[in-house]
């Protein structure tokens, strides 16, 4: 019974850093498109769209990445994590867009 739950509790482990991985990225992610936002607020557009290239290029492909990579490990977390990502893309976009 020791050795299987040395098994389980690797496994939980894993789970549990590539969880808490997913979701540092999205934290970084979140305080982005909050950063984009306020630069927009302040009429600092060009500012915002830099960021919001950045943000996609930097933190949510690479996290969209990992998720496709490693995520399963941590089901079914990755599924919520992947949608997060998928929408703070378009986000961003929208961003890079505006004039």
């Amino acid at each position: 019974m020791g050795k299987i739950k040395l098994i389980l509790d690797v496994i939980e482990d894993v789970r549990g850093t590539v969880g808490f991985f997913m979701f540092i990225l999205e934290e970084a992610i979140q305080t982005a498109s909050m950063a984009c936002w306020l630069l927009w607020r302040a009429g600092l557009k060009s500012e915002a769209k830099s960021l919001a290239s950045w943000a996609k290029s930097e933190l949510v492909e690479p996290a969209r990445g990992f998720c496709i990579d490693y995520g399963s490990l941590a089901y079914p977390m990755n599924e919520c994590f992947s949608r997060f990502y998928e929408a703070a893309k378009r986000a961003l976009e929208v961003y890079e867009k505006m004039e």
